[in-house]
């Protein structure tokens, strides 16, 4: 059996992350300064454990040499399209209900992760998962037509 426990743990906490991103909208900040905060944080916070791994003697310096290219460059693209998606997230939960937002988005971030990893990593879509595709299709016509 596969272990779900980490998967619980991510739901958690982006259950408590995505309801402190909507409370930082409710200020009518300017969406783009939002996101350039939560970026900047994200930084910070990764420098900390960067100084904590240094402190510690660790070597997780040593592992970044290890890393391609070719991962830097996935990883790169990665944390762009995060930039981007972040945008658009803050300023979706500023002009909208945060129950519509989380289930669309969530949602889509299903199917399509479904989808693509079918075709980029041969991920097999069983017959329970194509049905469980359809469910959420139709789940989320009934958040949008709420």
């Amino acid at each position: 059996m596969k272990n779900i426990y980490p998967i619980i743990i991510v739901g958690i906490l982006w259950a408590f992350i995505l309801n402190l991103c909507k409370k930082s909208t409710k200020n009518n900040f300017n969406v783009k300064a939002l996101v350039l905060i939560k970026v900047i944080s994200i930084g910070l916070v990764g420098i900390v454990f960067l100084i904590i791994d240094l402190v510690n003697n660790r070597g997780l310096l040593k592992e970044f040499s290890k890393i391609d290219n070719t991962t830097i460059l996935i990883l790169g693209l990665a944390s762009f399209f995060e930039i981007i998606a972040s945008y658009y997230y803050f300023y979706s939960l500023k002009n909208n209900d945060i129950s519509w937002c989380v289930p669309l988005s969530e949602a889509l971030v299903i199917i399509l992760s479904t989808i693509l990893s079918f075709f980029l990593f041969k991920d097999k879509i069983t017959k329970i998962r194509l049905f469980g595709i359809i469910i959420i299709l139709f789940g989320m016509c009934l958040v949008n037509s709420s």
